[in-house]
């Protein structure tokens, strides 16, 4: 009978244990998938200037929480004259690209005479301007590269590291 009940209590002692392991495995899984779920997406706004001589420099860049909703007409043809900007890795790997209507040229309208009342609307290239991106942050990002579309090719026009700001 003794023996019978020894037996009993380590059946029960081992159940226990095997539960208890089951839990902590559980536990362990649900961290990981915590830890692999994305955290909040995160919106990023960059600056830019540029000039005629295609001299590009950024201006400043912040980071705000949110998730970036594109627009229809964000994904069109390249023209002559676009940018292209390519965020990417250390490797030089894209993780992905945005293009940029010519930043240069500029849409303007006015009054052709005071009586008529009348808009014209004209585009004029301007010497410098700047620009804004907004994209949505992936971790890969350690650069950016900027190329102009030229002659049907894109011409590198700079190349910049990039460390992502705080959250303002």
């Amino acid at each position: 009978m003794k023996a019978i009940m020894c037996f009993l209590c380590v059946i029960l002692l081992l159940a226990q244990s095997c539960k208890s392991k089951q839990d902590l495995g559980e536990m362990s899984g649900k961290a990981i998938e915590e830890l692999s779920q994305p955290k909040t997406p995160e919106i990023l706004t960059i600056s830019f200037s540029i000039n005629k001589l295609d001299s590009v420099n950024q201006i400043g860049a912040f980071s705000n929480y949110g998730k970036l909703k594109e627009r229809e007409d964000a994904f069109f043809q390249a023209k002559e004259g676009d940018l292209k900007i390519s965020f990417l890795n250390l490797l030089g790997q894209v993780c992905f690209e945005k293009i940029i209507p010519n930043p240069l040229l500029k849409q303007v309208e006015y009054s052709e005479n005071d009586t008529s009342g009348i808009l014209v609307s004209k585009t004029i290239e301007m010497e410098e301007s700047e620009f804004f991106v907004r994209i949505q942050w992936v971790e890969c990002i350690e650069q950016m590269q900027l190329d102009r579309l030229e002659g049907g090719n894109w011409k590198t026009l700079r190349r910049l590291g990039f460390t992502k700001p705080n959250i303002q």
